[in-house]
């Protein structure tokens, strides 16, 4: 091989390798692929990451109000089966002694193929001062089929749009 193209080779081998993939752990301890476009998926097939979502979850607004921080969410249902009680969880990320907490918003029933829209205000707290979230934890019905999932599946299985599982609630 002509010492030319052995070092394009090389060369090639090393910027395909320095964008690979990546193999990172979450703080509840399961593994995660973080790809090189920015998108995330989880590294055991068997949390249902590789199933359709369940439920896609939006910040549609957000203002700062006279009582506190105003956030309106929206879940949409887009499987075939009713889902009673779905409760995200969200942890923010504000330095305030207040942000050592997580936030709820439950959404009491989602038919099938439906959304929903709730809010909160999170009292006597400016948004800028709560900061971005990320769901933490799932409570209440989660179907697949038949079968109710379990909080962690159906944590792997509710997406966050537009595309990551952050909340934004930046204005």
């Amino acid at each position: 091989m002509k010492p030319a193209l052995l070092l394009a080779f090389l060369g090639t081998l090393l910027a395909s390798a320095a964008f690979a993939d990546r193999l990172a752990t979450t703080e509840d301890g399961r593994k995660v692929v973080l790809r090189d476009d920015g998108t995330w998926v989880f590294a055991d097939p068997a949390t249902g990451t590789d199933l359709p979502p369940i439920v896609l979850l939006q910040v549609t607004e957000i203002e700062d109000g006279r009582r506190g921080c105003w956030i309106e969410m929206e879940a949409t249902n887009v499987t075939e089966e009713r889902l009673r009680g779905f409760e995200p969880s969200i942890l923010f990320s504000g330095t305030a002694p207040a942000w050592k907490r997580d936030v709820s918003f439950r959404f009491p029933a989602l038919v099938p193929q439906s959304s929903l829209r709730i809010n909160r205000t999170i009292r006597d707290e400016k948004c800028s001062a709560i900061g971005d979230g990320r769901i933490i934890r799932i409570a209440g019905e989660c179907r697949n089929g038949q079968e109710v999932l379990e909080a962690g599946d159906c944590l792997a299985r509710t997406e966050v749009r537009p595309g990551n599982q952050l909340i934004d609630v930046r204005k």
